[in-house]
């Protein structure tokens, strides 16, 4: 009854209900009238919607990413519905299960989101351990690398955050200092999405207003950003040149191995005799003609890169080489289990 009469208070405009609000919009859009009420409302329930989708988007990335997570879905309090549409398009890929989990869940008010994330972060949806992890998150720190170069160095700041760190007209930092604040503006937020989406009841609200319920939201997206990526990615860079200099040691310690496991196999076809030479000879071509071949196609994939930056030309090429090392690797496993069996079925 209550909730009845307070949206009546919130609809006493002259006009037809709707579109009487409708004409408003129409004023602003066109420029005639300033609107603030108009501009404020819409634009905060712009705010409301990307903060849910941030919310979902780290529900999708911890489910996804297995255990211990994704056995933790049966906590929430939401029912889960799955038929045999829906198992199809899972065995198919055409949607994770993180991506329906999310897609199901409620997050229209803070305690749907306080209690999600309490069920995946914790072992329920009341064991705290959201706004344990919400007062404890700090700012990532890209560590520094011995093996950057100058040329790295000046190419940094010329790579996109993805609003991350970018200029913002409301900057925030983390951690957050007054958790509890923080989620009381959350939560008038999305009370006043609904109202506004719902009943077209556009608010008048204070520009020292607005700046909060904008900043705090912005805050919460970059703290559950920096709580999934910690969590599941502690330790790793992040800037992509930072991220092709991983990839590059990555690529590097993969050829080594493939060296190693040569020198194995050479040394298992030496000790069976000189009836093996003619299979040495065919090994020690076969590893020449392999790097050849890694090399050949590390320089297409750089010359077909369109983006002339270091760090990017050099994720390229360890990219590529990082998949054909791998690929190669399970072969030479099968080789060597092949030797060791003397199969001449699989030799």
């Amino acid at each position: 009854m209550k909730e009845i009469k307070e949206k009546k208070l919130r609809a006493m405009h002259t006009g037809e209900r709707g579109l009487a609000e409708l004409w408003e919009i129409e004023l602003f859009l066109s420029g005639y009238q300033k609107q603030e009420e108009v501009a404020n409302s819409l634009s905060l329930a712009g705010i409301a919607a990307c903060l849910e989708v941030s919310v979902r988007d780290a529900i999708r990335k911890l489910v996804d990413h297995g255990e211990p997570y994704v056995s933790r879905i049966d906590k929430f309090k939401a029912p889960l519905k799955f038929d045999l549409k829906l198992t199809k398009a899972l065995s198919d890929n055409k949607i994770s299960y993180g991506e329906y989990i999310a897609h199901l869940l409620p997050v229209s008010s803070i305690s749907h989101i306080i209690s999600h994330l309490d069920a995946l972060l914790g072992d329920n949806e009341n064991s705290g351990a959201f706004l344990t992890v919400l007062g404890e998150i700090k700012e990532f720190k890209e560590e520094s690398d011995p093996d950057m170069s100058r040329e790295d160095l000046s190419e940094i700041d010329s790579y996109t955050s993805f609003g991350l760190t970018e200029f913002s007209f409301y900057p925030v930092s983390l951690p957050i200092s007054d958790v509890s604040a923080l989620l009381q503006d959350i939560e008038e937020l999305l009370q006043r999405r609904h109202i506004i989406v719902h009943e077209a009841s556009f608010c008048d609200l204070k520009s020292e207003r607005f700046d909060s319920l904008i900043r705090s939201s912005r805050k919460l997206m970059l703290a559950l950003y920096e709580i999934v990526e910690q969590i599941l990615r502690p330790g790793e860079p992040r800037s992509p040149v930072h991220q092709s200099l991983r990839e590059a040691k990555r690529s590097e310690f993969l050829r080594l191995e493939i060296l190693v496991n040569y020198a194995e196999i050479l040394q298992m076809l030496s000790s069976r005799g000189s009836e093996r030479f003619s299979q040495i000879g065919s090994v020690l071509l076969g590893q020449e003609r392999f790097l050849e071949l890694v090399s050949l196609e590390a320089n297409l994939r750089v010359a077909l890169c369109r983006d002339y930056r270091n760090a990017a030309r050099r994720s390229a090429e360890s990219r590529v080489k990082i998949k054909l090392y791998k690929e190669h690797a399970i072969y030479l496993s099968e080789l060597k289990n092949a030797i060791k069996a003397s199969d001449p079925i699989l030799l």
